[in-house]
């Protein structure tokens, strides 16, 4: 089945990626099967050596959503993701790891919030990391409760989550 990409994307998604053929998969297919639809899949490849490239053509031959570009040489990891974030065209932006999952609803919970709150920058959802125990609840960065009791839950947690770098954000926000 052959997915046609949005005229105007409302999200671009950039998805830098070196020798990601482990997980590439998964991440893909998560990305793809978002409840919302509306979004460009920007891929860097920076010059991977193991199947990353194939397994990329493969995505991007079955949806248009997807650009993928593999970069003549290895720029190293800072290049790579400003490559992904220079050339989206979308209003919101999202980093994303070849390692990392998102739930169906991802996009669309944080774009809700995004489109219903215009004085934010940014939005995530909580997150953890795979095979944690209950001992490790989902990180969560809520914005209730006491101011201070925020800032040290942050503090305390911050070092746990990428969540906010993977975040959904405005990109003119970025830009500036």
């Amino acid at each position: 089945m052959t997915v046609s990409s949005p005229a105007f994307p409302i999200i671009s998604i950039g998805l830098p990626v070196y020798n990601g053929e482990k997980d590439l998969p998964a991440c893909l297919d998560a990305l793809l099967g978002q409840s919302f639809d509306q979004f460009e899949l920007i891929i860097s490849d920076n010059a991977s050596t193991d199947r990353t490239e194939a397994i990329c053509r493969e995505y991007a031959g079955r949806d248009s959503r997807i650009r993928y570009v593999r970069q003549p040489e290895n720029n190293g990891p800072l290049r790579n993701f400003k490559f992904v974030f220079d050339v989206a065209q979308a209003e919101y932006f999202m980093w994303a790891g070849c390692d990392d999952f998102w739930s169906p609803d991802f996009l669309k919970h944080n774009h809700v919030f995004l489109a219903r709150n215009p004085d934010y920058v940014a939005s995530t959802s909580p997150n953890g990391f795979e095979n944690w125990s209950r001992d490790h609840p989902l990180v969560d960065f809520a914005l209730d409760g006491e101011q201070y009791d925020r800032y040290v839950g942050f503090l305390q947690r911050s070092f746990l989550s990428h969540g906010m770098f993977y975040s959904l954000f405005r990109t003119k926000v970025l830009r500036e």
